[in-house]
């Protein structure tokens, strides 16, 4: 990671092994993989350190490249920062691997978003130019949407915690080493409909919850993960999400299995992540298919 970017120096105090871009070159007798972030949330320095975390976490050397689409512009986050970490997304790029992240657009329809365009042509993009594609939340939406016209649904309320999902696909290599099921937040208005995934498609439903819906979908023939639930937060995020929408004057439920005694006080303590183990194997699987599918168009 650039030695001047904030997720270095919190990532460095957590004793994450870090390299400069210089030093990576020639290192454990390989280059980088080079994952594209493309981070549409509000609060990008802290995602920026989430995503960092999780895939830096395993055993694999890694490259993030910080990317926003063109048309994309940010009233929460400083041009400074901007300019200083991130690039706008060119065909031109070069990347083994993609995540685009979710965003605060779920009651917009995706036309309606002033970007939707300039994503849909990275989605046909790193269907063609990258080894995986992983979206997250409202984007793993977006993305099955775009490819596959599935509907996302409106729900009656926030659904907000961690809920304990259930593989559907036990020996798939994403999911190897979480056994039948999983811990992770969950955070979002919408949600789809496993019983609206086109057959014939390629698609399947890798993990969901009878609470919560749909986990994680793989689209096989674009090489892509929809996952829309979180498992890159830490663990005071879902409550920061709570007390932010409450303060707010929002309709807000605590998070649901959220280890927290001072919640009903409206405490901030910050409850321990115990999804983080399912994180660092579900990132480490994730970079294990990226590292073959790049060897292979390399071959």
């Amino acid at each position: 990671m650039p030695e001047n970017h904030p997720a270095a120096a919190a990532l460095t105090h957590e004793g994450l092994p870090l390299l400069s871009p210089a030093a990576s070159r020639g290192c454990c007798g390989g280059r980088p993989l080079r994952v594209g972030l493309m981070n549409l949330l509000p609060r990008k320095t802290v995602t920026d350190v989430q995503f960092a975390r999780v895939l830096g976490s395993g055993w694999r050397m890694v490259e993030p490249v910080f990317l926003l689409p063109p048309g994309y512009r940010s009233e929460s986050t400083s041009i400074e920062y901007l300019q200083a970490f991130y690039r706008t997304w060119t065909p031109a790029l070069q990347l083994d691997a993609l995540i685009i992240t979710g965003a605060p657009l779920e009651r917009l329809e995706f036309t309606e978003v002033t970007y939707w365009r300039a994503l849909t042509e990275i989605f046909d993009w790193a269907a063609e130019r990258v080894g995986s594609t992983l979206a997250i939340c409202w984007a793993g939406q977006a993305l099955l949407h775009h490819a596959h016209g599935v509907e996302k649904h409106l729900l009656p309320e926030k659904l907000s915690g961690v809920y304990q999902q259930q593989v559907s696909w036990q020996g798939h290599p994403l999911l190897r080493g979480l056994d039948r099921g999983f811990a992770v937040p969950v955070s979002r208005h919408t949600s789809i409909r496993a019983a609206e995934l086109p057959a014939g498609k390629g698609l399947a439903l890798l993990a969901s919850s009878p609470e919560s819906g749909p986990c994680l979908v793989e689209d096989a023939p674009r090489r892509a993960f929809a996952m829309f639930n979180h498992l890159e937060y830490d663990g005071d995020t879902l409550l920061r999400e709570y007390l932010r929408d409450r303060e707010a004057g929002l309709p807000a439920r605590p998070p649901v299995g959220l280890l927290s005694p001072g919640l009903a006080a409206g405490m901030l303590e910050r409850p321990p992540a115990t999804w983080r183990p399912a994180a660092r194997r579900f990132f480490a699987n994730w970079l294990d298919l990226v590292a073959a599918a790049s060897l292979q168009r390399a071959a």
